[in-house]
């Protein structure tokens, strides 16, 4: 039995517009990001009318936190914070404009481009580890929540490497494609059943 996973990729921050890569800090949401978050939580409490959902979680960093009160509080239920759940660490690259990072560091930007899985930013995550624990968490929720529906708040890399692996798991041909790239818009709602159907 799956559990339906409504991913939601947090509002706009400062640092989004700035293009600064946040992995594990940055700051909270701007008035985009409020909106991003009303957005989302208006799509879900439609969502909600015809199949309900029974609970939130979030990775606990400020943007996603934040964005999952937002949709918390349209809901009327609780946010369950996970660290597990948090966006790919960024080693020394975190807080750095991504301008300065291709600058610098263009031949690891397209190494990580080439070996998603396999690499990462230099004292930072590779695309494996985040999968590992967001799985884990994912793992969690599923037995907690089975054939239930739940809202996940978490980052555009982060679900971006989720949905890379659902669709691997459906079709092998996606395990060398670019979809492991294709990041959500922020407050963007993204339905994942889990665990996928022949995971890999």
């Amino acid at each position: 039995m799956t559990t339906e996973i409504l991913f939601v990729r947090h509002g706009q921050t400062a640092w989004n517009v700035e293009r600064r890569r946040q992995g594990h800090s940055g700051p909270g949401l701007n008035e985009q990001g409020r909106e991003d978050a009303r957005r989302a939580a208006s799509e879900l409490v439609e969502m909600n009318a015809c199949c309900r959902i029974s609970a939130i979680y979030s990775s606990d960093l400020a943007r996603a936190a934040e964005t999952a009160e937002i949709i918390g509080e349209a809901l009327g239920l609780p946010v369950h914070l996970d660290e597990r759940l948090r966006e790919r660490h960024q080693g020394i690259w975190q807080g750095r404009l991504t301008t300065e990072v291709m600058a610098e560091h263009a031949e690891v930007v397209d190494f990580i481009g080439e070996d998603p899985l396999g690499s990462g930013p230099p004292e930072g995550e590779t695309g494996q580890q985040v999968l590992e624990r967001m799985t884990d968490a994912l793992n969690e929720i599923a037995a907690r929540h089975p054939g239930e529906r739940v809202v996940v708040v978490s980052h555009g890399g982060a679900i971006s490497l989720v949905r890379w692996l659902a669709l691997a798991a459906l079709d092998r041909a996606f395990l060398t494609g670019p979809v492991w790239n294709q990041w959500p818009r922020n407050g963007e709602v993204i339905p994942i059943d889990w665990p996928p159907a022949g995971k890999v």
